[in-house]
């Protein structure tokens, strides 16, 4: 893990697409409706440079700032909202050269500071403290193998994963009450448990970077060869020669667990990164989401049917 300090993590959050879009969203909209879909982008983004720079200062004033520093699980519904929108591909446009929201990403200066220096935030970078297993989700897609690219997402997922997210959050036990992941709804069953100590232990890598994720890939990597896999990366991210992704397989068997932390989320999914063996990207994560390799899934899937 690339060690980063506050100057460093909000420079990632202002260059990261879906950080500014998330600045925008929190600052703008209702937030009677914080946990419904986010805002159309360009109906806020209209009008003169210098106008839209005053507004959008306002907002972020009057509204983004309060808004942050409300009730957590409010700020992790939202970005749960995010995070779909992404997942589903409908905010491809933020990603194309020249979208006019990167010309305005100073107005969101100090939400990015907060997030990346206050110590509310902290956890958000650090992640997870426990682990929490959701009985909607407890992590397992039997049938698909950690090299299986028929998916646009690159998260693994097995019959011998588990995914976990971090609880207590407010009024919740787990982050994945609120924050959406790449193959649940919102709603459904939110009862978890903790981890199996045993589940728990091992080596493993936390995700808080683009730099944390290059480094990643660089230490094990694959070519991206499925067709469809390749066409939905290069429309939502920008057209590439090619494509490359962790290799899961070499990973999980030096490694226990990879865990993207919010911060991490924020800061680098859904967004081209550039390493030495090629372009890659964090698509399909759960925000904050920990994937444990080599689980025996029966205790955990016994008792969510229960």
């Amino acid at each position: 893990m690339v060690q980063l300090n506050s100057r460093g993590r909000e420079h990632n959050l202002l260059a990261s697409m879906p950080a500014l879009f998330f600045f925008l969203s929190l600052s703008t909209m209702d937030h009677r409706v914080i946990g419904e879909a986010p805002l159309d982008p360009v109906t806020h983004l209209s009008g003169p440079e210098s106008e839209t720079a005053s507004r959008l200062t306002r907002a972020v004033a009057e509204r983004g700032m309060p808004a942050l520093f409300g009730p957590m699980d409010d700020v992790l519904t939202h970005v749960g909202r995010i995070a779909t929108e992404l997942s589903f591909g409908s905010l491809a446009p933020l990603n194309r050269p020249g979208y006019r929201l990167s010309s305005f990403r100073e107005c969101f200066r100090p939400l990015a500071h907060a997030i990346a220096a206050e110590s509310e935030f902290t956890w958000w970078w650090e992640g997870a403290h426990t682990h929490r297993v959701t009985a909607k989700d407890i992590g397992t897609s039997p049938g698909r193998d950690l090299e299986n690219e028929s998916r646009w997402s690159n998260q693994p997922r097995s019959s011998t994963t588990i995914q976990t997210t971090p609880g207590p959050i407010g009024p919740y036990e787990s982050t994945l009450a609120v924050c959406f992941d790449n193959d649940t709804e919102f709603g459904g069953d939110h009862r978890t448990m903790q981890l199996a100590d045993h589940d728990s232990l091992g080596r493993g890598l936390s995700i808080a970077s683009a730099a944390d994720w290059a480094a990643l890939v660089e230490y094990a990597n694959t070519p991206v060869t499925s067709r469809s896999r390749k066409r939905y990366w290069s429309e939502f991210l920008g057209e590439r020669q090619s494509w490359v992704s962790p290799d899961w397989q070499r990973i999980s068997g030096a490694y226990s667990w990879v865990e993207l932390t919010l911060g991490g989320f924020l800061s680098a999914a859904y967004q081209p990164i550039d390493t030495r063996v090629g372009t890659s990207a964090i698509v399909g994560w759960t925000p904050g989401a920990t994937v444990f390799f080599h689980v025996d899934t029966s205790p955990y899937r016994g008792w969510a049917e229960n």
